[in-house]
């Protein structure tokens, strides 16, 4: 009997941790609370479960996700004053309810032949955060073993959900600041062809690639290029804010270096310690001439009409590094049919068995295909042969191409 017991003991944490396991896969709000119930029905064998969340304003549950329940469920509402709901949510405490005692039992039921419910709530900190039901057509086939799932079921559950809403906080915080900055697709440039691929890591809109394109005053056009080291809130709102100070800059001085120069004295006692590295290429092109600046980015590549491609490398440390760096001013004809290449280090740094992607081969890629496709197609060949060589890419990828009618 021991041994019966503690083998059954072994069993339940196992099945907890493999539901903790696929609860935590996502942190995508709407795949969280799928998988919530999803493995709430597994574990009670309840062939219907549903997962509502308080409104506190509405003083409401809202169904967030179901199974197995009646059409249009997610899109119902409880007031938190009524019957079993009210007890729940006032009490804390998980409630069995049977067929005898029907007004306890969810309106997700009608039609289905439910006959015994659990509802357990679910906590985030000190706050009722919402609730987890499952349902059974057995009146007693739910009993204190099948709540005992559930209240443990809860704990990672409610876990696992606060990550996801955070994440989304954080994304929407991230895409406000980034809002006009990251364009959709590629502008139109009159007077030149323009190639583009943005693909955040996991589609992660907090990242720190930078980039971008913008008339001047006088009608050159200014491109930029660069990267902040990291993860996060910082990391977006530091990026938002070099693109910002460098476009700024732009309108005061055409000459690429001077603006990274007053970047970098601005970003010196502004940079927050959680972030590392900030990179940057910035180029004007004006009447057939390229002059450009780069503060310690990824090379960018210029294919000329020999079909020769030139690395344009660092002419100077990255942004925020030291008090008064000085960066060197460069130049180079630019004329109709050439290109520009530029990206960021997650195209470069892309991993096979520890092997980069790499800086030579990419720029053999670059040289070998710029007279023969377009911009577009050309970004769109480097983005798919660094998924080629490694299937999952772990960093941001910006590219961009560029190329004088």
């Amino acid at each position: 009997e021991l041994l019966e017991r503690e083998a059954n003991r072994a069993r339940t944490e196992e099945l907890l941790h493999a539901a903790a396991q696929q609860m935590t896969a996502s942190l995508d709000v709407d795949a969280v609370y799928a998988s919530v119930v999803e493995q709430a029905a597994r574990i009670s064998g309840a062939p219907a479960a549903v997962l509502l969340r308080v409104d506190a304003i509405t003083q409401t549950l809202r169904a967030v996700a179901a199974t197995g329940c009646a059409d249009g469920m997610t899109r119902s509402r409880l007031r938190l004053d009524e019957g079993a709901v009210a007890r729940v949510a006032r009490d804390g405490e998980a409630h069995i309810c049977r067929a005898e005692n029907s007004d306890e039992l969810l309106p997700w039921v009608a039609g289905k032949g439910i006959r015994a419910a659990i509802h357990v709530p679910i906590g985030l900190g000190p706050k009722r955060a919402g609730m987890l039901s499952v349902g059974h057509p057995d009146a007693g086939a739910l009993g204190e073993r099948e709540v005992a799932l559930l209240q443990s079921l809860a704990r990672p559950a409610a876990g696992a959900i606060a990550n996801a809403l955070e994440f989304q906080h954080e994304q929407r915080i991230a895409k406000a600041l980034t809002r006009g900055f990251i364009p959709d697709t590629a502008p139109d440039l009159d007077g030149f062809d323009l190639g583009l691929v943005y693909e955040p890591a996991g589609h992660d809109l907090s990242g720190g690639d930078i980039f971008g394109f913008w008339r001047l005053p006088g009608g050159a056009l200014a491109v930029l290029v660069g990267d902040v080291s990291g993860k996060g809130l910082e990391v977006a709102a530091v990026s938002a804010m070099v693109r910002f100070f460098i476009e700024a800059r732009t309108w005061d001085s055409g000459r690429p270096s001077t603006v990274l120069e007053q970047t970098n004295a601005i970003l010196r006692s502004r940079l927050p310690g959680g972030v590392g590295l900030v990179t940057a290429f910035l180029g004007i092109v004006d009447d057939g001439v390229l002059c450009y600046a780069n503060a310690g980015h990824v090379p960018p590549v210029v294919v000329g009409r020999d079909h020769e491609p030139l690395e344009l490398r660092k002419t100077g440390l990255p942004l925020g590094v030291q008090d008064s760096t000085r960066f060197a001013h460069r130049e180079l004809e630019f004329g109709a049919g050439e290109l520009l290449f530029a990206s960021t280090d997650g195209l470069t740094e892309a991993r096979r068995n520890g092997e980069q992607f790499g800086q030579t081969r990419l720029t053999k890629l670059v040289g070998e295909h710029a007279a023969t496709l377009s911009p577009q197609a050309l970004v769109e060949l480097a983005y798919a042969s660094a998924l080629a060589w490694t299937p999952q890419l772990t960093d941001d990828v910006a590219i961009i191409a560029l190329r004088p009618r």
